[in-house]
């Protein structure tokens, strides 16, 4: 009998690291043309340590003593402050350290005991080696840093999932449903895993009404703290959207902005200043100057269109197909969605999709090069865990034309669209 070449999800996550560990790393700090250690601060760290969590703290202590609370800090929903009431039983110096504990132990959780519950063999070579790059990742150190919590809504958002499949019960869902309120409540934006909560596509009516349960239960809860809390939220919401524009912040609006600002003749204070000039000119010398002016809306419209073509053609493939194996892709789909539409996103979300890709990689059977497509899912995979791979670096160490993360994103929704079509075409025997 012919042997059959089956390559593991480890392999492909394993070359990848080293691969972008020699490429993000050994190069640029070793190996650069100026034949010195060069090893920048490539974290924008803001002392004292924690600014976003201190902000939240302060507010709850102020709301709870009977002070007036600064409306203008609402950046995130207003049932956040309620959330974080319990930090108030400890000094901000050990509030800061359990915030910093939870995200590890969440980080751990959706990585290391969530597949247990989800994948019946889940490559736990490769779970383990996202799991270390994770730990370690420029995302993860940024997240700390400024005391964020998008970690802990993602594993909030990942359990809840896994109530709602797996769990018994009207008690089962309902657990489900306040773990995913609580994220929501968090952060807002995962509300698009919404579509998650989904056991048969193919049930539109069901579907609708769960999820505009879902949707108006947590929309009245923007109204929790009274009508001037949720005022000042929606103005904050509106007024930072897009605000800033720079490296560390990949959303598809202030990729826009950067553009712009590139033909414009953008000249950045890190990063790189000069060679961010000298690759400004040379765009604006072949950029003729009636398009400068509206290159950056162009350059966000095309980005606003890829990201809707290929969620919405996850999406149809997923009704289409019913099945488990959509699952992974729509959660993945939405994950970028979270990353790239909201028009301020920090580099520190990019937490979001380590834990999206780990899911992924429990979720998927090793690819073997005998089947149809087989070499051609394989080659795609390896793109997509190089590209994935790439985010685990700061900013600072990449190549100019990735220093920001939002083409890596777009490229990954691309490329993930594209597997999902072969893998429905090579589970139907077609061509």
């Amino acid at each position: 009998m012919r042997s059959v070449r089956v390559l593991s999800m480890g392999r492909f996550v394993g070359v990848s690291l080293v691969l972008g560990y020699l490429a993000c790393f050994v190069l640029p700090v070793f190996l650069n043309p100026a034949q010195e250690m060069a090893f920048p601060r490539y974290l924008s760290a803001v002392n004292p340590i924690g600014i976003d969590l201190r902000v939240a703290y302060d507010f709850a202590r102020a709301w709870t003593t009977g002070a007036t609370p600064e409306l203008a800090s609402l950046v995130y929903p207003p049932l956040e402050r309620v959330l974080r009431l319990p930090l108030l039983l400890f000094s901000f110096r050990g509030a800061f350290a359990l915030q910093t504990l939870a995200t590890i132990l969440a980080f751990l959780s959706v990585v290391l005991l969530l597949p247990k519950r989800v994948s019946k063999a889940p490559d736990w070579a490769a779970l383990s080696l996202l799991l270390l790059a994770g730990l370690f990742s420029y995302g993860m150190q940024f997240e700390i840093e400024r005391g964020q919590s998008n970690v802990i809504a993602m594993a909030l958002v990942a359990w809840s999932l896994v109530l709602f499949h797996c769990g018994k019960g009207l008690s089962a869902r309902v657990a489900a449903y306040l773990l995913f309120s609580c994220a929501i409540q968090l952060k807002l934006y995962p509300a698009v895993f919404v579509l998650g909560f989904t056991r048969d596509a193919r049930d539109c009516r069901g579907n609708v009404l769960r999820w505009g349960g879902l949707g108006a239960a947590n929309v009245a809860g923007l109204f929790a703290l009274g009508w001037e809390a949720f005022c000042a939220f929606w103005s904050t919401v509106t007024t930072h959207s897009g605000g800033y524009v720079g490296f560390g912040n990949h959303s598809i609006a202030c990729f826009a902005g950067l553009a712009q600002k590139l033909a414009d003749g953008y000249k950045p204070r890190y990063y790189h200043p000069g060679e961010i000039a000298a690759a400004g000119d040379r765009f604006r010398a072949v950029l003729p100057e009636a398009w400068q002016q509206a290159f950056g809306p162009a350059v966000g419209g095309v980005c606003l269109a890829v990201l809707f073509c290929c969620f919405v053609t996850v999406l149809v493939l997923a009704f289409r197909r019913n099945d488990r194996a959509s699952f992974k892709y729509v959660l993945v789909a939405c994950s970028l969605v979270g990353l790239l539409l909201p028009g301020v996103s920090m580099d520190y979300k990019l937490t979001v999709l380590a834990l999206a890709f780990a899911f992924f990689v429990s979720e998927s059977g090793p690819i073997a090069l005998s089947e149809k497509n087989g070499a051609l899912r394989a080659g795609l995979f390896f793109a997509v865990s190089l590209l994935f791979t790439l985010t685990l670096f700061p900013t600072e160490f990449r190549p100019l034309a990735l220093r920001s993360s939002t083409p890596l994103l777009l490229a990954l929704a691309f490329l993930f669209t594209v597997l999902m079509a072969l893998e429905k075409q090579s589970a139907a025997g077609e061509e």
